[in-house]
């Protein structure tokens, strides 16, 4: 895997941390700007939310591309000598790429006697096809600490990078009136452009959502294909365009077959 990864200390860091932070989170649908606090518990100045005082032996590594461009950041510690196995947890990971992230891990679990690497990481990690054995990686639990209700679809979908270009219609069903209604968005060069309330007669694709699926899509915890798994979503196609309907989660789990293995989601 090309670039290197080097042990770092905290003061050779500070000065690039927040450059870093910046490039991550851009390239990282639904990344929210990191707090203070965990500037400082990454980098070992704090040691905690109980605990303000400086982190005793927490070390850094960074990963630098083929080019020298540092792309990523993981703060880490050591387990107590007494567990079984040995493990190390990581702090905080910073990671520009796919590639970082796992240089990274790779590097904490390439120190000898570390049985296991402790931490968290997004649904879709990489790391787990990274493995030659799928199986040594295990998820203890799903969580996310984030709650996301949006109150301005026009702001929100104007804020949020597209990944391409194209046009829809969008319908959104608000109990509370607060975001309900019909906006036209029309996406150029990564940007959408959002229109209230657009021209009745249109040829465009449509999606028909209840206001509680939308942040779920616009962070984005889950891909479509799930979506439509779960009953959670509908497609029908007519002569002129082609439109789709998506129900409130509680609606769909009443509506779909019950099943003998229930399955968890969440956003890491």
């Amino acid at each position: 895997m090309p670039g290197r990864v080097m042990e770092v200390s905290a003061e050779q860091i500070e000065p690039h941390f927040d450059e870093l932070a910046e490039r991550c989170m851009a390239g990282t649908y639904g990344s929210i700007d990191a707090s203070a606090f965990d500037r400082g518990y990454i980098l070992g100045q704090l040691d905690g939310w109980e605990n303000l005082a400086p982190a005793k032996d927490a070390r850094l590594a960074a990963h630098y591309d083929q080019h020298g461009t540092l792309d990523g950041l993981i703060s880490y510690k050591y387990q107590s000598r007494d567990s079984k196995p040995r493990a190390m947890t990581v702090r905080g990971l910073l990671a520009q790429n796919a590639a970082a992230r796992v240089a990274l891990l790779e590097f904490l679990g390439n120190h000898d006697l570390i049985g296991e690497v402790l931490g968290a990481g997004p649904i879709d990690d990489p790391l787990r096809l990274m493995l030659a054995n799928d199986r040594n990686y295990k998820v203890e639990e799903t969580r996310d600490v984030l709650w996301l209700r949006l109150l301005d679809p026009v702001a929100a979908l104007q804020a949020r990078a597209w990944s391409r270009d194209g046009s829809f219609v969008l319908v959104l069903r608000d109990q509370l009136g607060l975001a309900d209604g019909t906006y036209q968005v029309r996406i150029e060069q990564g940007r959408a452009k959002v229109t209230p309330n657009p021209a009745t007669e249109h040829r465009l694709p449509e999606l028909s959502m209840d206001v509680s699926v939308l942040p779920r899509l616009y962070l984005p915890a889950l891909g479509w294909p799930i979506w439509w798994t779960l009953a959670w979503c509908s497609a029908a196609q007519t002569a002129t365009s082609t439109s789709w309907k998506c129900c409130s989660p509680n609606r769909a789990a009443r509506s779909r077959p019950t099943s003998s293995s229930p399955s968890r989601a969440g956003i890491a």
